[in-house]
């Protein structure tokens, strides 16, 4: 018999390969089914979950957006038909183009004058002073 270790190897019943070989087999078969399963679950179960999450932060994302922009939209078209108003379009007209309507007469306030100017007395500047104020 062939001696493996220093020890004997024992046969199976129907001839086959020797027990110890089939252990060794075991051994590394378990091992190696197990990554398996670990690789399926992974591609299986993990990885769509997290690109299944990924997406449901970028549709939140993109909703938010929507409604920001559907609130602008909103109020541009409030805008819209405010303008369209014929009280909205007379206030314009004065505010901005400072026009009246026919009978009317506008009148605008001019800010107060500005303070005279100072200067010291002395030579140079009473020539000055007569040349402002003539």
């Amino acid at each position: 018999m062939d001696e493996v270790d220093g020890a004997e190897d024992e046969w199976d019943d129907d001839g086959g390969r020797p027990r110890r070989s089939r252990r060794a087999i075991r051994r590394v078969a378990w091992p190696l089914v197990l990554a398996v399963l670990v690789c399926i679950t992974l591609a299986l179960g993990v990885f769509p979950t997290r690109t299944y999450l990924e997406r449901k932060q970028e549709v939140a994302a993109a909703q938010q957006q929507v409604d920001a922009l559907t609130r602008e939209n909103d109020e541009k078209q409030a805008r819209v038909e405010q303008l369209q108003t014929d009280e909205e379009i007379e206030a314009i007209a004065r505010e901005e183009y400072k026009l009246v309507m026919p009978g009317e007469e506008s009148y605008e306030v001019l800010p107060p004058p500005e303070e005279p100017v100072q200067l010291p007395d002395g030579w140079p500047f009473e020539q000055i002073e007569t040349s402002l104020t003539s």
